[in-house]
């Protein structure tokens, strides 16, 4: 079985975005996701967004995804609508190189409030339709939306052809999962799989977000419930690699994407002789 592999750049943020793609080339990748962070940093510096996507056909590399459009879920008045600014700011950058899929995180401030959720999701979809641009929101485990049913519950009642759910194996496991909750979710509706790990420390669950996660196969999580549920639906989008850990800046930036290339193919290639063996 062959899987689409990605590698999320923001695993060697520190880094460049230059010298992230000529890694994630020397790694073995052919697609990247992108940070926004590091791209606007990138034309800081004089270069353009041509230059960016030059960049990337340069190495032959696609760009799967753009992190992330934080602060949206709860923004209301002058913050909902300086909010929707800079989505469109996101939205034009991102159909300039060609880059189809923003992941939409629940990190927010304010009191949950369902029918804003659904409102700013509605609005943030409708104006990425105008560029072609999916939205692919991805709940995080120390907010109110912090499970796949959650999210789940907002993609489903918004019903809108390019909303959809980013699939994190950290933020799923964290979230209080129950498999069933999974398989309600109808698999075209998983825009992207990010996989990885997390050590066993004591920590809480943003620092371990931030700081601890590790490539699969290195930590503590079984994958088996997880790729069941995607090669059960026959997923056919990609897996993508995105490792924030503290330490790993101090590694050699392409030992470290080799080693993750490595370690996908080899937690994925696992998983699937196991998954076929009882199917």
């Amino acid at each position: 079985m062959k899987f689409r592999l990605c590698f999320n750049l923001g695993t060697v943020r520190h880094i460049d975005y230059q010298r992230q793609l000529d890694v994630s080339v020397q790694a073995g990748f052919d697609a990247v996701g992108l940070r926004m962070d590091s791209l606007e940093d990138y034309l800081s510096k004089g270069h353009t967004l041509e230059d960016a996507k030059q960049c990337l056909k340069k190495n032959n590399l696609t760009a799967v995804e753009m992190d992330f459009l934080p602060d949206w879920i709860y923004a209301k008045g002058k913050d909902q609508r300086a909010i929707m600014d800079r989505a469109t700011v996101f939205y034009k950058t991102m159909a300039a190189i060609e880059c189809p899929l923003l992941v939409a995180t629940t990190v927010c401030e304010g009191k949950h409030d369902d029918a804003l959720a659904r409102e700013n999701f509605r609005e943030i979809c409708r104006l990425a339709s105008e560029n072609k641009i999916l939205i692919a929101l991805e709940f995080l485990p120390w907010t109110p939306v912090d499970t796949i049913k959650k999210a789940w519950d907002i993609v489903r009642s918004v019903d809108l052809p390019n909303g959809g759910i980013v699939l994190d194996t950290f933020h799923y496991f964290m979230g209080k999962p129950k498999r069933q909750e999974l398989y309600e979710v109808p698999i075209e509706k998983i825009f992207l799989f990010h996989l990885d790990d997390v050590k066993k420390v004591n920590a809480d669950v943003i620092d371990l977000c931030r700081n601890y996660r590790v490539l699969p196969g290195e930590g503590i999580f079984v994958f088996d419930e997880i790729l069941d549920y995607l090669f059960d639906s026959r997923y056919d989008g990609y897996y993508s690699l995105e490792i924030l850990n503290k330490d790993y800046f101090h590694e050699d930036p392409v030992a470290l994407a080799r080693r993750s290339k490595e370690s996908m193919e080899a937690v994925l290639d696992h998983q699937f002789r196991r998954w076929k063996s009882r199917t």
